[in-house]
């Protein structure tokens, strides 16, 4: 059986229906990236439009924006075209539409990377102590410690808090 996916704002007998041989005649609208039918037409546009890759500072400035293949299609088109940049992690980590991300000069990128806006609770993408890479947030940087560094073998914790470079940290505890 093939999973079916409706969308709807209202409530209604769908439930017996079989809404595969259904289109846009029948009132329902496929949007086939989601694999999902909606009821209605505007909450379908919406859906489609933020959905889509698509550069929102063209989409304001009422220019025919192209729709993009991949991120990184969007993100060669702001920095080329804006010369602005998008956050690589947050495109990658960040559970909201493309439309949403916010784009930032190489100033504002760096600020957001490392202190972030505290104002909103984001307090900039951790990096780790070895290499200096950043990561989207803790736990992907706790992924790559312990997968690509050492932790203590005795007290657990991370290399740089206890042993290498600092044997004494270890005599002390």
């Amino acid at each position: 059986m093939v999973l079916q996916v409706l969308v709807t704002r209202y409530m209604g007998d769908y439930t017996r229906r079989d809404i595969s041989n259904m289109n846009q005649t029948s009132g329902l609208y496929l949007y086939e990236t989601m694999g999902a039918y909606f009821d209605d037409r505007e909450h379908y546009l919406d859906i489609r439009g933020k959905c889509a890759i698509q550069c929102r500072k063209c989409v304001d400035a009422g220019v025919i924006a192209p729709v993009f293949e991949s991120m990184q299609g969007l993100q060669s088109h702001v920095m080329k075209e804006h010369k602005l940049k998008l956050c690589s992690l947050c495109c990658e980590g960040r559970n909201c539409f493309p439309s949403e991300l916010p784009m930032y000069t190489n100033k504002q990128l760096d600020r957001h990377m490392n202190i972030g806006e505290p104002e909103e609770g984001f307090k900039g993408h951790p990096s780790c102590q070895f290499c200096r890479k950043h990561f989207y947030n803790d736990d992907k940087l706790y992924q790559h410690m312990t997968t690509e560094h050492y932790t203590c073998h005795i007290c657990k914790r991370q290399v740089s808090h206890c042993v290498i470079g600092r044997r004494r940290l270890l005599w002390r505890n």
